[in-house]
């Protein structure tokens, strides 16, 4: 099992497809790690193309829920643009 959805560089979780192709033996993809920008590519097969495809359903609900909430919080003047500021000791 191959888990396409991490980096083999930096391990994090944010790898996304950006080209694919059906070959014989499977799926060719080539996937972009956007945390460490790590480039790799290959030929996986299908269960493993299916579970990346899941992951990513995941990944982008999560990110939805994320953007909602924090655009609640600002309709609800709970933060503000000084909440992102970069703070000095």
């Amino acid at each position: 099992m191959d888990r396409l959805h991490v980096c083999k560089r930096c391990e994090g979780t944010l790898v996304r497809a950006t080209d694919h192709s059906a070959r014989a033996m499977g799926w060719w993809v080539r996937l972009e790690c956007l945390d460490c920008g790590f480039v790799r590519q290959g030929v996986f097969g299908r269960a493993d193309v299916e579970r990346f495809d899941d992951e990513q359903d995941r990944q982008d609900q999560r990110l939805r829920e994320d953007a909602d909430t924090l655009h609640e919080a600002f309709d609800r003047d709970l933060i503000g643009p000084d909440d992102f500021k970069v703070r000095t000791a």
